[in-house]
């Protein structure tokens, strides 16, 4: 229950889909604190065993990685963390537990040329808006939430500019950002013809 309350405190922060996994994850936690008896225990009195032991339980019974388990660490520590600041405990038990090694897999290892041409020779012929929409990302900067979110109106084809506007749900900005489209990322947004839809 305490550490809902920490993950209340981070919420405004968090990401709709970050704050989901933090609330599972405490959800696994409250299962596992269950299994070794430990909801009588006041969380003033949680030790760093404590913690590691239910990390362990909940490593066991969701069968997660070393990766899973170590981010279950970072979002229950950043939980208790709140609880530190809001003096409902005085130490986070999760803090400086040793993390589990893991490997990294051939999934994360960047393409090659050959696999980059290819690539993109395929959105170009078979997905181009979504080709339009990768770019952009690495062309502008722009969150991909914030760039989903956009309208035609957000669009300058005269001074070809993106504009994000504070205080939008869509955005993160907190004062109005004119994002610089380039000649090449132009182009491509050019040849999409935006302009024939509402805006």
């Amino acid at each position: 229950e305490e550490l809902r309350q920490g993950l209340e405190g981070k919420r405004p922060f968090l990401a709709t889909k970050t704050c989901g996994e933090y609330s599972n994850t405490i959800g696994y936690a409250e299962t596992a604190a269950k299994a070794l008896g430990l909801t009588k225990k006041p969380i003033q009195k949680v030790t760093r065993g404590d913690c590691k032991k239910l990390l362990r339980q909940i490593q066991k019974d969701r069968g997660w990685t070393a990766h899973a388990y170590n981010k279950a660490i970072t979002f229950l520590s950043a939980c208790a963390g709140e609880l530190v600041d809001d003096e409902i405990i005085d130490f986070n038990p999760f803090f400086k537990i040793k993390r589990q090694e893991w490997a990294e897999v051939s999934r994360h290892l960047p393409p090659t040329d050959k696999e980059q041409e290819l690539i993109k020779a395929t959105l170009l012929q078979k997905h181009y808006p979504f080709f339009v929409y990768v770019i952009s990302i690495y062309h502008t900067g722009i969150r991909p939430k914030e760039l989903l979110g956009l309208r035609i109106s957000d669009l300058d084809p005269v001074r070809r500019t993106f504009r994000l506007l504070p205080g939008d749900e869509r955005t993160k900005t907190k004062k109005e950002r004119i994002v610089p489209i380039n000649p090449h990322l132009w182009n491509h947004i050019e040849a999409m013809n935006l302009w024939k839809y509402p805006g």
